[in-house]
């Protein structure tokens, strides 16, 4: 079976990770899959780009930022900039060899000036089973990555929240209405990683009369592994006395990645615990993290950095007591899936597909979406379990990601849709 897999990057960001991991999973299982992504960081024979060379780049560069300044003209706000996405330009795919030669075409995050909407229709329209994989809304929005609040999607958005001259004939609404139009008799499945975003897919204008099917991606468990906390602080310059709490963003100035919910809870938090305990607890960031926001906060920071060694990054988890995850919006996040497969329990917001990986007061914890003061009491719930607690918390978590989550659990249930798909076919 070929089946081949297009993102917009192989590695670069969480998106592209879990497709990348997908690619993975499905190889160790004897598929033969492949990657076609815009821009490549691996270097291996099962991943390539759409082209190369000084012209090539420069197209990629053409496409992405040429709809990136026509959309800041209509963004309500800086930070808006890559929350939204027009996707009406993109590159030409489909007659590549992996895309002519496939049994499966199974896109997965392709904006930034990929594949526009029209290019994903000709995919579908090869005769070739073609299965969607959503990694955010942008799919069956009228161009936001996140919805947050807002329902527009399951109309016609409009009025968006995104714009600064939001009207019910906007750009979003525009945009889903193109979707629609391209998209109404096209055939193609929709698939999603976590059961939060299926439920959101099918409540769309869009997707609302298709079937849209719960694949979840995987984690592997044969890297991300427990390991020494001692040893693994020590690497990493950390005290190797008190508590770690870790927390991890690519950007953690990411509004949506929750800094501020949790600089408000670690304050309250400071002020219901002892001195002693305070001076006890040291908050490992891993990414970019704005120094400025350090000196306010009251625990011990210790800024790891942007760090891409798999050793580094596993050493972050295995240092930690705990993984904070206070993300207001999020489908499956890789960082829960290595914490835990690291035997590191986790405290996140009941926002998307988090609920469905931690199992509350078992694993981990989990607080209601943006209450810093409860994520604070959550935090201090951990704080006064005793050691052996914590240990049979970590074991739990580890012996989740490898029932649920595992390499070989996952592409079992992929390689069972897509032969299924293909019998359906012919």
């Amino acid at each position: 079976m070929n089946v081949t897999v297009l993102s917009t990057f192989d590695r670069q960001g969480g998106a592209a990770e879990a497709a990348f991991r997908h690619v993975e999973a499905l190889r160790q299982a004897g598929v033969n899959a492949r990657m076609l992504v815009r821009t490549a960081r691996e270097d291996t024979p099962w991943i390539s780009e759409t082209g190369f060379g000084f012209f090539h780049e420069k197209k990629v560069q053409f496409l992405e930022w040429s709809e990136r300044f026509r959309f800041i003209r209509h963004a309500a706000q800086r930070k808006d900039w890559f929350s939204f996405s027009i996707a009406d330009l993109g590159q030409h795919v489909v007659d590549h060899p992996w895309i002519q030669d496939a049994d499966i075409i199974n896109p997965h995050w392709v904006q930034k000036g990929f594949l526009s909407v029209a290019e994903l229709a000709r995919l579908s329209q090869l005769g070739k089973p073609m299965i969607w994989h959503l990694q955010d809304m942008w799919a069956f929005t009228g161009g936001c990555h996140y919805a947050g609040t807002c329902t527009g999607f399951t109309r016609s958005c409009g009025h968006c929240p995104y714009l600064k001259s939001p009207g019910p004939h906007d750009i979003s609404s525009t945009i889903l209405g193109q979707k629609v139009n391209i998209f109404e008799d096209v055939p193609f499945q929709v698939s999603t990683s976590s059961k939060w975003l299926q439920l959101e897919a099918q409540k769309s204008s869009l997707f609302k009369s298709r079937e849209v099917f719960h694949l979840p991606m995987g984690v592997n468990t044969d890297k991300y592994v427990p390991g020494d906390l001692i040893t693994a602080r020590k690497r990493l310059d950390l005290p190797t006395d008190g508590l770690v709490f870790l927390f991890v963003a690519m950007n953690a100035n990411d509004p949506r990645k929750g800094l501020n919910e949790l600089s408000n809870a670690l304050i309250d938090l400071a002020g219901n615990i002892s001195p002693v305990q305070q001076e006890n607890i040291t908050l490992a960031v891993l990414g970019k993290f704005d120094t400025e926001l350090r000196a306010n906060l009251p625990f011990r920071v210790h800024s790891l950095g942007y760090r891409s060694a798999l050793l580094d990054i596993m050493n972050a988890y295995q240092s930690a007591d705990l993984f904070i995850l206070p993300s207001l919006e999020d489908n499956l996040p890789n960082t829960v899936l290595e914490a835990m497969s690291c035997e590191t329990p986790v405290v996140g917001f009941r926002s998307g597909g988090v609920p469905e990986m931690i199992d509350d007061n078992q694993n981990g914890l989990l607080v209601p979406s943006g209450d810093s003061l409860l994520l604070s009491q959550a935090l201090n719930q951990f704080i006064q379990l005793p050691d052996q607690e914590r240990m049979l918390w970590g074991q739990r978590a580890r012996k989740a990601m490898v029932e649920r989550y595992s390499y070989p659990v996952v592409a079992a249930k992929h390689i069972d849709h897509y032969q299924g798909l293909l019998r359906s076919s012919n």
